[in-house]
């Protein structure tokens, strides 16, 4: 029984370590002031598609009528946490 602890605890200890390097590399590329930037842009750019290519395509392959009020929401919940996280990327970028 000792033996299979033993194993489970080094397990352990090795993903923390694992997970806390990766981690500690995340930060240090998200903090670079040029992949912040191209992040946040790309972001604004995937909120402002996402919020109107579906709504476009379902007008133009089935008719202004076709547009439904979930599609309408659902586009706009995603932009929203779109340029939420461009937000907070770009905040986090800042040096004040």
């Amino acid at each position: 029984m000792r033996p299979v602890i033993s194993a489970l605890i080094a397990g352990y200890h090795s993903t923390i370590r694992v997970l806390s390097a990766a981690w500690v590399f995340l930060l240090k590329v998200f903090r670079r002031g040029g992949f912040g930037e191209i992040t946040v842009t790309f972001l604004t750019e995937v909120a402002v598609l996402v919020m109107v290519l579906p709504i476009v395509d379902t007008i133009v392959e089935k008719g202004q009528a076709k547009v439904t009020l979930p599609l309408v929401i659902w586009s706009i919940v995603i932009a929203l946490g779109c340029l939420f996280a461009a937000g907070i990327i770009f905040m986090s970028g800042r040096e004040d």
